[in-house]
């Protein structure tokens, strides 16, 4: 069974995985807090996407074929889970989400994302999803994590 959203985009040939967020929260604070506060829940959820990216890859499924996508609270978590595990992905898709923190620091994060596609996508009707987003192009510009 597709989850709604699949439906709408349904190709043969294409899985979605799609990870349950303990207790139906990702994390109690808003992504713009510190880090702190929203802590265990932020790695218990970054720990839930890379188990999906596990589960793909032993299916036979490339990294390079795999997109990470989400919107606000997981567009967050997908953001911070590609730039903390930087390899060439399919792509990542960030709707009205970001990078996690209250701040973020570019060269926080190392690594290379040469060749991956990032769409940051933000909305007028969600300001806080505009809250650092430049900053967070800056820290996937140039096909790395950390430039």
């Amino acid at each position: 069974m597709y989850p709604p959203v699949a439906r709408s985009v349904r190709r043969r040939g294409v899985a979605y995985l799609a990870p349950q967020a303990a207790g139906n929260t990702w994390y109690p604070d808003p992504f713009t807090a510190p880090v702190e506060p929203n802590e265990p829940g932020r790695t218990s959820a970054l720990r839930a996407i890379d188990d999906a990216t596990a589960t793909a890859e032993a299916a036979g499924v490339a990294r390079d074929r795999i997109v990470v996508h989400g919107f606000s609270e997981e567009a967050c978590l997908a953001s911070e889970s590609v730039a903390r595990n930087p390899d060439r992905y399919g792509g990542l898709v960030a709707l009205g989400g970001r990078l996690i923190g209250e701040s973020i620091a570019p060269d926080e994060y190392e690594g290379d994302l040469e060749g991956t596609p990032v769409f940051i996508g933000v909305a007028m009707a969600i300001p806080t999803s505009l809250l650092n987003a430049p900053t967070s192009l800056r820290a996937f510009s140039n096909g790395s994590a950390g430039t």
